[in-house]
């Protein structure tokens, strides 16, 4: 199984999480202000993937969400988003880049309703004659066949010429990103809802409540203890943390003594 990287990419912070075969996460996070060092992002997130053990140079599957397409710095979000994408590219030039396919269905929801009301059952049917192209492996078949119906309909109708014409031209330029019968048949995931809860369930509800604020070396830090509870590895953890401690205490190293009560200093040396 190839490794699966998920990067949750933003204006001002950027995290990764790293998955195993056997489930247990690993995460890493930066603080990382995209505006103020634009050309440094396809660098944090090879440092990222490094401190996470990913080599960018093997076989690796990575899923992307970001909010850094909503920066300042673009004119457009659509801008921000071909702007991350290619970093992400760059970053990680030989890793399976996929195209979340809840975007493409809210897409095609919203070229549907330029044909029939909302909440119909021939909306629905439209949607789903198009949708099932894509968990088919048919794109391609996807975009000619909305390429056709721009050709047939009226130039008056300009509603629904602008609206397929748009998905079209969207889903042509991430052709590459579309293979998702492909990716069903690996295992892997089509979506990026798996990593957006893994970094909210993993980081956020740690890291991000009301008020809290973190020195980076410090949140980092608390990660890892984080990740360790997380992965039932927090007994293994103190094993190993106690093993550590008493074997600098026989070789007569320095070490720590952490008590709740006042100890004589002749007594603790």
């Amino acid at each position: 199984m190839p490794v699966i990287l998920g990067c949750d990419i933003g204006g001002v912070n950027t995290k990764a999480v790293r998955l195993d075969d056997d489930g247990t996460l690993h995460a890493r996070s930066r603080a990382f202000e995209l505006q103020r060092d634009p050309g440094g992002l396809v660098r944090v997130l090879t440092e990222l993937a490094s401190e996470l053990g990913v080599s960018v140079s093997t076989g690796l599957t990575c899923a992307v969400t970001m909010t850094a397409e909503l920066s300042q710095m673009f004119r457009t979000k659509r801008d921000g988003v071909e702007f991350v994408l290619d970093a992400v590219a760059t970053a990680f030039p030989d890793a399976d880049i996929t195209l979340d396919i809840r975007h493409v269905e809210e897409k095609l929801w919203h070229t549907g309703e330029a044909f029939h009301a909302a909440q119909t059952e021939e909306l629905k049917m439209w949607v789903e004659h198009h949708r099932t192209l894509l968990y088919a492996g048919r794109a391609r078949d996807l975009v000619q066949a909305l390429d056709a119906l721009h050709a047939q309909l009226p130039t008056h109708a300009h509603r629904k010429r602008s609206r397929v014409a748009k998905l079209a031209n969207y889903l042509r330029k991430r052709l590459p990103m579309m293979n998702y019968k492909e990716l069903i048949q690996r295992d892997l995931e089509i979506a990026s809802g798996v990593v957006e809860g893994a970094t909210r369930y993993v980081i956020g509800e740690r890291l991000d409540c009301s008020g809290m604020r973190w020195l980076e070396g410090r949140a980092e830090a608390l990660l890892r203890l984080r990740c360790l509870e997380l992965n039932g590895q927090w007994d293994s953890f103190l094993e190993w943390a106690q093993q550590d401690w008493l074997l600098r205490l026989s070789a007569k190293k320095p070490v720590r003594i952490r008590t709740v009560a006042p100890m004589d200093l002749s007594v603790a040396a």
